[in-house]
This record gives structure tokens, C-alpha cells and sequence, in this order.
């Protein structure tokens, strides 16, 4: 009877505390579904730092982070992204942040993103504690 007393009191201190599991689970959700800014570029250059959303032609859907999914056999953080058909706005988790790979290229040291230049493709930083980048692993078939 005791050790039912103090589980119960125990968990009562964590439901207060909101540090319950499913309480953390319901904070990622939150925070993976908040309005974030991207930009927009009035004349269409896309430049270093540029917010963006970006849709699969393939599968005719949105890009999006699944925080909740972790990429198989990847050590450290990885995540699994997914596309969604309904267009979901720029939300933490469907916006991403375009950088060029290196300073100084063929194309020069100024600050815009041309066709054929070498990105890296960054997630919002409002979406995770770390810098995540988009990556990609061959499927099987």
C-alpha cells in the first residue's frame, strides 16, 4: 500500500512539473508546428541565408521534418523527412535554410545562389537544438 502511496506521489510531482513523457512529446509537436518567418524575394534571388519551402514534384507534396521518426542506422541526430500534399505554411518544420557550401566558387564571394552552385540545405533553426542538414541515402528497390 505504501509503494502504491509513493509511485502515486511521484507521479503527481511530474504531471505538475510537466515532465512526463507525454508531455515532452506534446512540447516537440508544439514547437514543430510554429509559425516561423521565411523570406520572400520581390525580384526571385535566392541568396546565403534565404528561408524557403520546398515541394516535391515527384510526389506532388510538401517537404517537412518528422522529429518524432529517427533515420535508421544513422548515429547522432538524424531525422526522417517526408512531404505532406496539403501545403502546411511556413511552420517550423517545413521551412528550410538554403547556404552555399563554400565562401568563394567559380561564381565569385557575393552572397547569391545561382543554378549549378553547391548548397547546403539547413532545417529551421526553430525546429531542433542543432543545426540539422538535409541529407539523403540511396534506396533500395
Amino acid at each position: 500500500m505504501e509503494l502504491n502511496v509513493i509511485k502515486q506521489s511521484d507521479f503527481d510531482c511530474k504531471k505538475a512539473g510537466k515532465t512526463l513523457p507525454f508531455d515532452q512529446t506534446v512540447g516537440r509537436y508544439e514547437a514543430s508546428m510554429k509559425r516561423v518567418p521565411w523570406t520572400h524575394s520581390p525580384d526571385g534571388v535566392l541568396c546565403n541565408g534565404t528561408a524557403v519551402m520546398m515541394s516535391n514534384v515527384h510526389t506532388k507534396g510538401w517537404l517537412s521534418m518528422d522529429v518524432g521518426e529517427r533515420q535508421l542506422g544513422c548515429d547522432g541526430d538524424a531525422f526522417v523527412l517526408t512531404t505532406c500534399k496539403q501545403n502546411p505554411g511556413p511552420i517550423a518544420r517545413s521551412t528550410f535554410v538554403l547556404q552555399k557550401a563554400e565562401e568563394i566558387d567559380i561564381f565569385g564571394d557575393d552572397n547569391i545562389i545561382r543554378y549549378g552552385q553547391k548548397v547546403k540545405i539547413e532545417m529551421s533553426p526553430y525546429m531542433y537544438r542543432k543545426k540539422l542538414f538535409v541529407g539523403s541515402t540511396p534506396q533500395s528497390s
